[in-house]
């Protein structure tokens, strides 16, 4: 298993049934009333918080670093029932490297 997980946020390509999340119950439901495309469209771009939610599922208990934006109280909730789990926005240089500082402390790895 990983030490650490770097996840982007959106997948835009890609089969549907490659995704993870499930699309079918996803559609059904109240919210997309069976619009499977709709659907489809909000696991394609939330899809690193669905990969999260599956990894800690299976017992990953290492730091992600989920490359992304959600609004705040959704953010809030995510890294406090996923953690330890950073979210960033956008790829700036010194955001990444303070989140790979942060994971690398938390599994233990030296920085040199």
């Amino acid at each position: 298993m990983p030490e650490l997980l770097l996840l982007d946020m959106q997948f835009d390509e890609g089969e549907a049934d490659t995704l993870c999340g499930d699309l079918e119950s996803l559609a059904q439901s109240v919210r997309f009333g069976g619009d499977r495309e709709r659907a489809l469209a909000q696991l394609r771009r939330f899809q690193g918080v669905f990969l999260a939610q599956c990894a800690r599922k299976l017992a990953f208990g290492g730091p992600i670093v989920l490359f992304g934006t959600l609004p705040s109280q959704q953010a809030e909730r995510l890294v406090a029932t996923q953690a330890p789990l950073r979210i960033l926005e956008g790829l700036l240089f010194e955001p990444v490297r303070e989140a790979l500082l942060w994971a690398s402390e938390l599994v233990g790895v030296r920085s040199e």
